[in-house]
């Protein structure tokens, strides 16, 4: 009993993890989950037992909302983000869990997604090894790293798929190919994104800046997502100088990106006043 009451110690009263447990909730209104929920785990990753409890919560709370009556018929997708990171060996609660949701997700209408950016964590950390040989379709884009790209034929065994894995090009803000392998097809493609879908994911520095400038010139709500409409039908993808490398605005870009914002500002300023 006494080493049972030393194990629970940090759980309760004034242990540091107490406050998790003992706290004061009320009982909310269910309603349908939202459609998109993101957990970051990357700052509890070296506290084994905070990252343990925080694992075990966060993998109640999705069974709930799978299991829930007001989200009967709706489909979904469980995505691990950096694998390497998120199903490493200091996450073994997580790994022990992908194992199975795989397997089952499928027969609840869910799917699952595991993403990483280095080739050896699916042929040795368990966890992301277990999405891969689990998976039914990988993707693999292009590896820019000659080491990554030697490290192609333990995970895929097939030489002639380790060519064309090695042989992807990708051309920033134009378009990237990729190699799928599923049962029974097998091929490769090219995705071209949308403007949208490069300024809703672009994390560079030169874009943020942009995104800024004319969100700022913006005096309207929904700042940034009429500020990302205005750059994606600007310019696609980025702006670039002649070598293809992200640039600052030129003054021209900035000045016509500015004159955009006023018309979107005068739009709205009109819309209000019709209410009204």
């Amino acid at each position: 009993m006494d080493g049972l009451v030393q194990k629970l110690l940090p759980f309760y009263g004034s242990g540091p993890y107490a406050n998790i447990f003992d706290q004061l909730q009320f009982e909310q209104k269910e309603e349908r989950s939202p459609a998109f929920i993101l957990y970051d785990l990357a700052d509890i990753q070296d506290d084994a037992n905070l990252c343990a409890i925080t694992t075990l919560l966060l993998i109640a709370e999705t069974e709930r909302i799978i299991k829930h009556p007001l989200n009967a018929g709706r489909r979904g997708n469980l995505i691990f983000e950096e694998a390497q990171t998120t199903l490493n060996s200091k996450n073994p609660v997580l790994t022990d869990y992908i194992k199975g949701a795989y397997a089952r997700f499928r027969k609840l209408g869910w799917a699952c997604g595991c993403i990483g950016n280095m080739i050896d964590a699916f042929s040795e950390l368990s966890g992301p090894k277990a999405a891969w040989d689990l998976s039914a379709t990988k993707i693999l884009l292009p590896l820019t790293s000659e080491s990554e790209q030697s490290k192609l034929i333990k995970l895929l065994k097939i030489p002639y798929h380790c060519e064309l894995a090695s042989s992807l090009v990708r051309v920033s803000g134009k378009y990237s190919q990729f190699l799928y392998l599923a049962n029974p097809v097998k091929g490769s493609g090219i995705y071209v994104s949308t403007g949208h879908d490069y300024w809703l994911s672009s994390n560079e520095r030169y874009d943020c800046e942009a995104i800024e400038y004319v969100a700022e010139k913006l005096q309207v709500e929904k700042t940034y997502q009429d500020a990302i409409d205005i750059l994606a039908n600007y310019s696609s993808g980025g702006f670039r100088d002649e070598f293809g490398s992200l640039r600052s605005l030129s003054k021209t870009e900035r000045r016509e990106l500015g004159e955009l914002a006023v018309g979107i500002n005068q739009k709205f300023k009109g819309e209000i006043s019709e209410k009204f």
